[in-house]
């Protein structure tokens, strides 16, 4: 016995690549089905419920036939189009999402794979795949999966276009860059510009940007962005008189252009992280985990390398690392800093991992960084044990007896395999599918019903109550939950005492969604009515410990009431 563990200590995982994207297919698909997280995922689900149920593609509304002057239109358009396709719901909202996706990890596994090979683009695909933040953006969606996929677009093509001069290329790359301005503004150019311009000086071709191909990818650019700055001259300049946060005379296409960065970089939107200028330094440990430690590690050694002369500081390092630093440089300077906005370097920073890590050289320093994999093996392995037995404990056998096979057999690749390079990458695969597999098949599910707003939603259309009938009373839709629009189908706004009154002496029904304050209102105004049910509610995106605490727990959570008033 002793000699066959020595045997399997000395062999590398022989797993086919198939089971692993298996694993990381299982995760995914679950999270399509994972409800809609309120805040901006609901919230941007909404903007774009409103945009399907008016057949106006141009104009972004949100509640209150407010106009909506943020991000811009591409998600949106997409997300329209699968309502439509799909019906309205969660998995309709997240499929676009997925598709780029899949586009964003195969344009960084053929990126990676013309600047280093096959193994090295196998791995930079599969820790893209499975680092943490990449693996949210597709059960929390908001805009990033599908602005990182068409950043990974933009950098692998316009590589291409510049080894081959070939102008299929170059157009693709004009069409990634465009596809991500069209998602959230200049970002999604920023850093495609910033590898792509590195990636220049590394090669020598300047001359390049005197060229016509330059011309013609400023043209391409232009004429592919060209809807987006169209609908907004539709919806803002051709409307100067609409009032936007209480102005009016405002530019649609001047702010997409030139307004959004600056207002994002000045705080307009918000002061979250204004005071961490390491915010995002920190915010990379868990981001991208379990790669975390072994990018920040891997980066001081190559960079202490190439300093002292012991390495040349090959293409692909010029094309990923000042791209990854000055993306984060430029983020930071930002007052207005979120977890999410890192996503944008990660196709760049799984590609310069997998590159280092395919270093001859690698494996001899694999010692350290071996032992820290696995705290942060057993660390995740720990958490997961916390969050679906102490806090949600599973409801189905079947789901622990799959969770434990899953991390014993994870324990056993780290603890009785050879620290190698590619035992260390299947490992770190499995452990992220084992955790994203444990999240969204029992902890999402189970806190998703803390959820008042999709929850509510369910008893609406349980008991066929049509939305037309349904507003809001001395509540915002935000704090009622914008998944309690996606979920019914409508947009549902506040109604005002004399809205309640004429729909009331017109006979029609009114049912109204209330907090526990606005029970309390409806009394005081004189309103009779009737419950027809209540839901707990919480905050499922702002965890903490007394929520977390199955004993603390109700001390922490709210109602949501529907109530039918009585004529």
């Amino acid at each position: 016995m002793k000699k066959l563990f020595s045997q399997l200590n000395r062999a590398e995982i022989n797993i086919p690549v198939t089971i692993l994207w298996f694993a990381l297919a299982v995760v995914y698909i679950g999270g399509l089905f994972v409800p809609l997280f309120d805040d901006d995922s609901a919230h941007h689900a909404a903007i774009a419920l409103e945009m399907y149920n008016r057949g106006d593609w141009a104009c972004l509304m949100d509640h209150e036939n407010t106009p909506y002057l943020d991000k811009p239109h591409f998600q949106f358009w997409l997300v329209a189009l699968s309502f439509q396709l799909f019906g309205v719901g969660g998995f309709a909202y997240k499929l676009s999402s997925f598709l780029f996706t899949l586009l964003g990890v195969w344009a960084t596994y053929r990126l990676a794979l013309h600047l280093c090979g096959r193994k090295a683009a196998l791995y930079a695909a599969l820790i893209l795949a499975s680092s943490a933040a990449f693996v949210l953006a597709n059960i929390d969606v908001r805009m990033d999966a599908i602005l990182t996929a068409c950043i990974a677009l933009a950098v692998w093509q316009g590589v291409m276009h510049l080894d081959t001069g070939k102008v299929r290329y170059l157009l693709g790359a004009a069409l990634g860059m465009a596809m991500a301005f069209g998602t959230k503004g200049w970002i999604g150019v920023m850093v495609p510009f910033f590898a792509l311009v590195f990636y220049i000086a590394r090669q020598r071709q300047w001359r390049w940007f005197l060229s016509w191909r330059f011309l013609l990818l400023l043209a391409a650019f232009a004429l592919f962005i060209s809807p987006v700055l169209y609908a907004y001259y539709l919806q803002f300049d051709a409307h100067p008189e609409l009032a936007v946060r209480g102005e009016t005379g405002v530019s649609g296409v001047r702010f997409i252009l030139w307004g959004q960065i600056f207002d994002r970089m000045g705080g307009t939107f918000g002061t979250t992280g204004a005071n961490d200028p390491f915010f995002f330094l920190h915010t990379l440990l868990w981001a991208v985990l379990p790669w975390s430690f072994l990018f920040y590690v891997l980066l001081v050694k190559k960079v202490v390398e190439v300093s002292k002369g012991q390495a040349p500081a090959s293409p692909v390092y010029w094309l990923t690392v000042p791209a990854i630093l000055l993306t984060i440089a430029a983020l930071s300077v930002s007052q207005f800093k979120l977890p999410h906005y890192l996503n944008v370097v990660f196709p760049l920073l799984a590609i310069f991992v997998a590159a280092v890590l395919t270093e001859p050289k690698t494996e001899r320093f694999l010692r350290g960084i071996g032992i820290m994999q696995k705290v942060i093996t057993v660390g995740l392995l720990v958490g997961v044990i916390a969050l679906n037995y102490f806090c949600f404990p599973p409801v189905r056998w079947s789901f622990s007896l799959l969770l434990a096979v899953l991390m014993v057999y994870v324990l056993y690749l780290l603890f009785y395999r050879t620290a190698s390079v590619h035992n260390m990458v299947v490992t770190g695969v499995l452990l992220s599918a084992v955790v994203w597999f444990s999240l969204n098949f029992n902890f999402y599910p189970q806190l998703l019903t803390y959820q008042g707003g999709n929850q509510l939603a369910e008893t609406v259309r349980a008991r066929g109550i049509s939305p037309e009938d349904i507003g809001a009373y001395h509540i915002t839709p935000g704090d009622i939950g914008y998944s309690f629009d996606v979920y019914v189908g409508r947009v549902v706004n506040e109604w005002s005492d004399a809205t309640i009154r004429e729909r009331l002496a017109e006979g029609k029904p009114v049912y109204l969604v209330v907090e526990e304050g606005g029970v309390a209102d409806l009394r005081s105004a004189g309103y009779a009515f009737d419950f027809v049910d209540a839901k707990r509610d919480y905050r499922i995106t702002r965890l903490n410990a007394a929520f977390l605490n199955p004993a603390t727990r109700d001390t922490k959570l709210t109602k949501l009431y529907l109530v039918k008033l009585i004529d």
